[in-house]
């Protein structure tokens, strides 16, 4: 086999997990490439890459999977990351603008507005530009990094990521690298820890970089990642996956709730 081909969501929160990857630690075992999330799982489904960054929903739903153990990208606080913006309350909202396949972030959502509103008004399908969503619907879904640069005061957030955590007592896992079955390299559990613990020790140059390639404030980044994102995989972090899980299947969001298969 040649190199394992690695899919990495483009936004902020990921970057830590993938850090040793973008930096060229391994190059001769791993290529790394950055894509949306829907991308990577279609990439998936067609072989074209090994391992992928990928939401519940997208684990649940492609075949032949399995969880590389104990990594994972889980918000638990005010990430920024998956937030509501608002042109007016929650409850006098009629209208919500979505990213089309939104997958997990707008099962996240009707969850949320389920429990704050006993409904969820009308979901529909928009460019992901979140000015232009609000232009033309009294809320939006704004997630990565165009939640990061929202900051127009006139503006109401509801940071979902937040309110899971309240309403649950457990993080909302975002995504977990998940491997084609069939791809074999030896000690593979052990590169993706290895860049991991490469993005945390460099985390003061990682935020640096990525502030000035989305043009926000260092102190932003740096705060959001602190506050809220969660890397390891662990009881709470899987408490909070099973939770997720058993509402969206309750609600019809997904048709079968599959344990996780973890490779050796």
């Amino acid at each position: 086999m040649g190199k394992l081909r690695v899919g990495i969501p483009g936004e902020l929160y990921s970057r830590p997990l993938a850090w040793g990857f973008l930096k060229g630690h391994y190059e001769g075992l791993i290529t790394p490439s950055l894509h949306p999330p829907a991308v990577i799982a279609q990439l998936l489904r067609q072989r074209n890459l090994d391992v992928g960054l990928v939401s519940p929903l997208d684990y649940q739903e492609l075949e032949h999977l399995k969880v590389i153990p104990n990594l994972c990208v889980a918000l638990a606080g005010p990430s920024r990351s998956v937030v509501l913006a608002m042109n007016r309350p929650l409850e006098e909202v009629e209208s919500i603008a979505v990213e089309p396949n939104g997958g997990a972030t707008e099962a996240l959502l009707r969850i949320v507005l389920l429990e704050d509103l006993g409904q969820v008004p009308p979901l529909v399908p928009h460019q992901p530009i979140a000015s232009r969503m609000l232009e033309s619907h009294d809320a939006a879904l704004v997630t990565g990094d165009a939640a990061l640069r929202l900051d127009d005061p006139k503006v109401q957030t509801l940071d979902l990521a937040q309110r899971w955590s309240q309403l649950t007592g457990h993080p909302w896992v975002a995504s977990f690298w998940a491997c084609r079955e069939e791809v074999a390299l030896n000690d593979v559990t052990f590169y993706f820890k290895s860049s991991l613990r490469f993005g945390l020790a460099a985390m003061d140059s990682l935020v640096r970089e990525y502030a000035a390639q989305i043009d926000v404030e260092v102190a932003d980044v740096k705060d959001s990642l602190e506050k809220s994102v969660r890397y390891l995989l662990r009881a709470g972090e899987l408490a909070g996956l099973e939770e997720f899980y058993r509402r969206a299947n309750r609600l019809g969001l997904m048709t079968t709730v599959q344990p996780l298969r973890y490779i050796s």
